[in-house]
């Protein structure tokens, strides 16, 4: 077997692990090693040493373990046999890598159960020759980095499937926006991945999830809902818009007829107390018996009182304009009372008639505590006509707001009572 004199590798840069093929060599033999190799002599199995980038005479001055396992003669050239191999300490970038399968997860937003599946590249660098050496070469004459990924496939699947159920889970995920996070999730699953690497004496340099990927069916129906979530969010603000416009329009109207007022001399509480006079006089059955018609003014005007003496207060903090129409100025007021139009506890002077007064004396609206004091103490003499009178009566001062529904109950039953008692 012919001694070999120099021994070099210039291989490709796919190549991690490279066994010089020839073993006989001499205590002269050139040992070179290139940038970015590593080379390591074994002898019968066993490590003799390492040598970095260099170049390297294989004398027992350079290898002190060579003279331990082989008898060579001090300074002479003497042949031996030994095993040489190169480790490239390159980056071996781009390396492709996919799941195998799909994986199911649950999309939250959407509540669709998804079929995911992911593929990227990954680059990896020898880090320590004697772990790979050890671990993953053992016999071999050559490891290649797509060897070396081969592995590991079954781990970078498990760990990404793995890592997007995760993500999927969570509430503010869908599967439209997961491609933008991509650079993140491949820095997690690389985190996560990277210890098993190096305990093989590799490096994972980089890792990349390039593409996340469900069928197409799946996706044009996550396409429809996105639509439709968009229509309608569309929808909702072209209505809110409407409704912003139309509300800003009755506003305006109503600033503009609340200054036409202020010039008239009234405001809305003095509008709304007419109208329901009009009401009121409208009735032909009131209007047709003057009796009726002064027996039930006091309540009309009782109610408008009430209606004014609530809404007024708004109104002059809203618009500033008090009410004219209804002894609102102390000058009118005055001038009512010379002219005779004068109804206490009415809510407003001067209706069309001089001291107009309830019909019967006994019952009045406008006096609730007196009409509560006589429904409460009903007279002996008195017939069943006239506790049908006191009953209306009752309901009546309950209708226009004069008592509450429990005076009324209260008094209800001690009317009963009384009919009860004869």
């Amino acid at each position: 077997m012919a001694i070999i004199d120099v021994i070099e590798y210039e291989g490709n840069s796919d190549v991690l692990v490279y066994k010089y093929p020839h073993s006989d060599f001499s205590t002269m033999s050139q040992l070179i090693v290139r940038e970015s190799q590593e080379a390591i002599l074994y002898k019968d199995g066993k490590m003799l040493d390492s040598f970095l980038p260099g170049k390297y005479t294989l004398h027992t001055g350079n290898i002190p373990l060579l003279s331990k396992v082989v008898n060579l003669p001090f300074g002479g050239n003497s042949p031996f046999k030994c095993d040489v191999f190169f480790i490239n300490k390159t980056i071996a970038l781009d390396y492709k890598w996919g799941t195998k399968t799909q994986t199911k997860v649950m999309d939250m937003h959407y509540h669709l159960m998804l079929d995911i599946g992911a593929s990227g590249v990954v680059g990896i660098k020898v880090r320590n020759p004697y772990d790979l050496m050890l671990k993953i070469v053992g016999t071999q004459s050559e490891l290649r980095a797509e060897t070396c990924l081969s592995y590991f496939r079954e781990n970078i699947s498990a760990k990404v499937k793995e890592y997007l159920g995760k993500v999927m889970r969570k509430p503010e995920m869908d599967f439209l926006i997961l491609e933008t996070c991509l650079s993140d999730f491949s820095e997690a699953v690389k985190n996560q991945l990277n210890q098993l690497f190096l305990d093989i004496g590799v490096e994972l340099y980089n890792f990349v999830i390039g593409a996340i990927q469900i069928p197409q069916e799946q996706y044009a129906v996550i396409q429809q809902g996105q639509y439709d979530i968009q229509r309608a969010l569309y929808s909702s603000k072209i209505k809110k818009i409407e409704a912003q416009g139309d509300s800003e329009a009755q506003v305006i109207r109503a600033q503009g007829k609340a200054q036409s007022r202020k010039a008239e001399g009234y405001n809305w509480a003095d509008e709304q107390i007419a109208e329901i006079t009009k009401i009121y006089a409208s009735n032909s059955q009131i209007s047709e018996n003057p009796a009726n018609m002064l027996a039930q003014a006091p309540m009309v005007m009782a109610f408008g009182n009430m209606m004014r003496e609530n809404m007024e207060p708004v109104l002059e903090n809203s618009f500033s304009n008090p009410g004219l129409n209804f002894h609102s100025t102390p000058g009118m007021q005055g001038q009512r009372k010379e002219q005779g139009f004068s109804m206490p506890g009415v809510g407003f002077e001067g209706f069309g008639a001089e001291d107009i007064s309830p019909l019967e004396d006994e019952f009045s609206p406008v006096n609730p505590e007196e009409s509560a004091k006589l429904v409460q103490e009903p007279n002996e003499d008195e017939t069943m006509e006239d506790f049908e009178k006191r009953m209306k009566k009752l309901r009546i001062m309950l209708d226009t707001g004069i008592i509450t529904q429990e005076e009324f109950e209260k008094n209800k039953m001690q009317i009963m009572e009384s009919i009860l008692k004869e």
